[in-house]
């Protein structure tokens, strides 16, 4: 991302030297602060602007300034609260208002994205970088001909950066313009890119994909995953944690524990490996009128961060220490996931909660969350896991930079899902992608008749459906359903090895 520092970029008036001393100690402040700020040294950068801040906290800018450093930190929640306030104080500043949709837009408020998005546009019709950051608003909002429309204005401006291109790369194969942006691309790539950049490569991967240039394909996913790979990831700290939750959660375990007297039929989890299918079915049920598609929600992990909180344990104690769950306790955690995702939409019948992780917190759903539906989605191993590491997902997903790392997660989540199927007893519908795929009407009246709905026609039309989509997936759910991902993975059959050793635990 580029955080662009000049007078430009806010209100001029906020440059001109007060007369008041505290004003001019927070313009000294805020220069120390822009030094910071373009040394990357985010932390020192924000101490500066807060100072500003107190010393003259009706200056917008100040505000401003520390959000960026925030964001540049990987403190965005900071960020998005001090971009909030920026808007209030100065609604005009446009810079705050398309950084607040970019905010808006990574915690799924699409609505609400489009508005800051749009004020920014109003403000400065031609500023590049709020053009780009208005038509990854809109993508994500399914207008992609107004998306397009301005991935066309920029492209031919030649005002192209790393991360528009990646933009410019998933839209392009919709309007057939995949090879132009695959030599843009390219292009770009022949250079020094910015290590945050790193997902650029997958694009070009994914375009190259596309031209059945399936080596090359593969070379520049595996450099994109080599630059993006996090440090320090263990797997065999997932498979630790898979072996205590089968060992713990046994039939007899899971009926002492306590359950919440609190019985909500609302919630119907989407759940599975990522790429595995599950923006695809939460599109088709959320075609149905009395479905909210919520996309994908962190409530499961804040209930299971709540468990932890009210029985004063840490992860490792997870989950034995619920031996010490109260009746009580269990309606506390059970408000923690209900309350807040009735709110999205009361007068919906079924919510669907589309986290694909959530089946690491299957445990807890028997005593907190009885009234609940699980919707499992499964998906060819390797056309999964390849998928994985061919997608540059936003956050987490620590274990898809490695093929080898990527088959053991690819097992452990297999183990568990086993398990659960086993001892669980709440409703679990599976479903798998390569018959969604090939008879799909069944398919979706299965799911429809198992959340105790009536059919709609309108679930067979769910590329029609406009609804905020931020997943990976954005594109997918906006057509008809196809067959070219089913088998994909023979593309790729003599890259694999690794993988396919580590599914099968040889």
């Amino acid at each position: 991302m580029n955080y662009p520092f000049n007078k430009e970029d806010s209100d001029s008036a906020h440059w001109v030297a007060p007369a008041q001393n505290t004003r001019l100690q927070a313009r000294q402040q805020a220069r120390a602060g822009q030094t910071f700020f373009s040394r990357e040294q985010w932390a020192q950068a924000a101490a500066c602007f807060l100072e500003a801040i107190r010393l003259a906290p009706e200056d917008a800018y100040y505000h401003w300034a520390a959000a960026m450093s925030f964001w540049g930190e990987g403190q965005t929640e900071k960020a998005g609260s001090y971009l909030q306030t920026t808007v209030q104080i100065n609604p005009k500043l446009a810079v705050a208002q398309s950084w607040l949709g970019q905010w808006l837009l990574q915690h799924g408020l699409i609505e609400d994205a489009l508005t800051a998005s749009q004020k920014a546009i109003e403000a400065e019709p031609d500023n590049p970088l709020f053009m780009e950051g208005r038509a990854w608003v809109l993508e994500a909002a399914g207008e992609l001909d107004q998306s397009w429309q301005l991935v066309e204005k920029l492209v031919a401006r030649n005002q192209i950066t790393p991360s528009f291109a990646r933009l410019y790369g998933r839209l392009a194969p919709r309007y057939g313009r995949h090879e132009e942006a695959l030599r843009v691309i390219l292009k770009i790539l022949e250079n020094n890119i910015n290590p945050r950049e790193f997902s650029l490569y997958l694009t070009a991967a994914n375009l190259l994909d596309r031209a059945g240039r399936y080596d090359d394909a593969f070379s520049y996913v595996m450099r994109g995953n080599q630059m993006g790979r996090p440090v320090g990831y263990d797997p065999s700290e997932q498979t630790k944690w898979t072996d205590a939750r089968i060992e713990y959660f046994t039939r007899e375990r899971l009926a002492s524990l306590p359950r919440a007297t609190l019985h909500n039929d609302k919630p119907v989890l989407i759940l599975g490996m990522p790429r595995s299918g599950t923006s695809l079915v939460e599109q088709i049920l959320a075609s149905h009128p009395e479905v909210h598609g919520a996309g994908e929600l962190d409530f499961m992990h804040q209930m299971f961060m709540g468990a932890l909180g009210m029985l004063r344990a840490n992860i490792t104690d997870y989950p034995r220490c619920l031996d010490n769950l109260t009746a009580d306790q269990a309606d506390g955690l059970a408000q923690i996931y209900i309350k807040p995702l009735v709110a999205l939409k009361p007068e919906a019948k079924r919510i669907t909660d589309k986290m694909p992780m959530n089946f690491l917190y299957l445990g807890m759903a028997p005593s907190l969350l009885p009234g609940i539906k699980i919707i499992h989605c499964q998906r060819d191993p390797m056309d999964t896991c390849l998928s994985c590491f061919m997608t540059s997902f936003n956050t987490g997903h620590k274990f898809k930079y490695d093929l080898t790392n990527l088959g053991i997660f690819y097992r452990d989540y297999h183990r568990l899902m086993e398990h659960w199927n086993k001892v669980l007893d709440i409703p679990i519908l599976n479903v798998n992608y390569e018959e969604l795929v090939k008879d799909t009407e069944n398919q979706a009246r299965r799911m429809v008749q198992f959340v105790d709905l009536p059919w709609d026609d309108r679930c067979l039309r769910f590329y029609q459906t406009k609804r905020a989509v931020v997943t990976s997936s954005v594109l997918q759910v906006r057509e008809p359903i196809y067959d070219s991902s089913v088998g994909k993975w023979r593309n790729y059959e003599k890259h694999l090895g690794p993988l396919k050793k580590a599914i099968e635990g040889s």
